[in-house]
């Protein structure tokens, strides 16, 4: 897997969006959202349909196949997780966490 299609993935499991929508929360242009969404709809985690109150605008969702294949990248991220932050102790990671989020509450404040 990519990291454009995994980037794909986290996008779309918190729900729909077309591929403008999720080329601009990838910072990508559109056009080369394409070829990701592509892949992911050959795997067949990927459907898309048309919108029902716009006919020109295509929405793309997660199959239950990108949504089981989802969950299970997330769990072996989180044994890997275990392992790289071993060395903290349960108040270094909570730390750690805070701060990362600090940082993406503040880019998501700038878009």
């Amino acid at each position: 897997m990519t990291n454009a299609e995994f980037a794909a993935l986290a996008v779309l499991v918190d729900g729909s969006a077309s591929q403008v929508e999720l080329a601009r929360q990838l910072a990508i242009d559109a056009r080369n959202a394409g070829a990701t969404v592509r892949k992911l709809r050959e795997r067949g985690w990927l459907s898309s349909a048309a919108d029902t109150t716009d006919r020109r605008r295509v929405v793309l969702t997660l199959t239950p196949d990108g949504q089981r294949a989802w969950d299970d990248l997330q769990a072996e991220l989180r044994g890997s997780r275990s392992d790289y932050f071993g060395a903290l102790d349960d108040p270094e990671r909570a730390e750690l966490e805070r701060l990362l989020n600090k940082l993406n509450d503040a880019h998501l404040a700038q878009d």
